[in-house]
């Protein structure tokens, strides 16, 4: 009975995952572990040491014969919606650690669930799933697929939930807000003002900012980018303060102050406070340090300053 609900991993699995998704009333999680460790000894799970810690597979052939079994006993879907359930509340703590943990480390321990979360996003879409299961997926899943350079997957997925919210999920702010600002920042920073979140403010903000820039109003670029720097200043963060600085020095350099924009940019160089944290990587997209030196640098050969331009490069 353990095997069969184990049929509903795609990939590599730990204990307490087997324990969370196949325990049930008559079989407790520490009954799974026992059985689990029974499996490998029938070599029907192998196990892998690769990482920082254990993981179980069963073999495609054994994985295949464990699913259609699940499939035929009718309780497919309750084990869909526990793989699903936890793989939910596996990357919102997975979201909650991205500013805690190196980002080398956090990707060796979520990368590899990318194929059980996939499979618990097609469940949770299908016409058998729960949708609202699969847009808190999908909201806390981003930080990985941005990590991972799937932006493709990442947009269609995010469609995906955003097309079922309102429809089937009842309303959740700071989950729509996650998700909107992929696909409509305006609505994004509406929604993080409500929730008064500061860093997806500052990340719908600083979209709008690119978005401007990208379409010729500049102007309104540097109110955006005015704007960024004063959501900054409240927070103290002198490393959001820092970005806002390059986003005025980048506006006004593009509408021609070449001095107001030196004003902006030199003293972020001077200091190199302009540093990227692993998560702006996930709001701003770029490193910050690359983006300062590049625009500083620019300025500088404007001015006439070409031998200064050139040792920033």
């Amino acid at each position: 009975m353990v095997l069969r609900r184990l049929g509903i991993f795609v990939g590599a699995f730990a204990l307490d995952a087997a324990g969370a998704v196949a325990a049930s009333d008559d079989i407790p999680a520490a009954d799974v572990v026992d059985a689990v460790a029974s499996l490998v000894g029938k070599s029907l799970v192998s196990t892998d040491v690769g990482g920082a810690s254990l993981h179980y597979r069963l073999l495609e052939t054994t994985r295949a014969y464990a699913r259609e079994k699940l499939i035929e006993s009718a309780e497919f879907d309750h084990f869909a919606r526990r793989h699903a359930e936890y793989h939910r509340d596996l990357f919102q703590h997975a979201e909650a650690e991205l500013e805690t943990r190196p980002t080398a480390e956090w990707l060796s321990v979520y990368r590899p669930h990318i194929d059980d979360l996939r499979a618990a996003l097609d469940w949770a879409f299908s016409s058998s799933g729960d949708v609202s299961v699969g847009v808190a997926l999908t909201a806390a899943t981003v930080p990985l697929w941005t990590h991972l350079s799937l932006l493709t997957e990442c947009r269609a997925r995010v469609e995906q939930a955003i097309a079922a919210l309102g429809r089937q999920v009842p309303s959740d702010p700071g989950r729509d807000m996650r998700l909107e600002m992929n696909a409509a920042l305006t609505k994004a920073l509406e929604l993080a003002e409500i929730m008064h979140d500061t860093r997806y403010r500052l990340g719908a903000i600083y979209g709008l900012h690119g978005h401007r820039l990208s379409t010729g109003d500049y102007r309104d670029a540097l109110r955006l980018a005015e704007k960024f720097r004063a959501v900054a200043a409240e927070t103290a963060d002198r490393y959001d303060v820092a970005i806002g600085d390059r986003l005025i020095g980048l506006a006004l350099h593009i509408l021609g102050d070449q001095p107001g924009a030196r004003r902006h940019l030199e003293p972020l160089v001077r200091t190199r406070v302009a540093t990227t944290r692993p998560s702006d990587i996930i709001l701003y997209q770029y490193d910050q340090r690359v983006l300062l030196d590049c625009y500083y640098a620019r300025v500088l050969w404007l001015q006439g300053f070409g031998d200064e331009a050139q040792r920033l490069t």
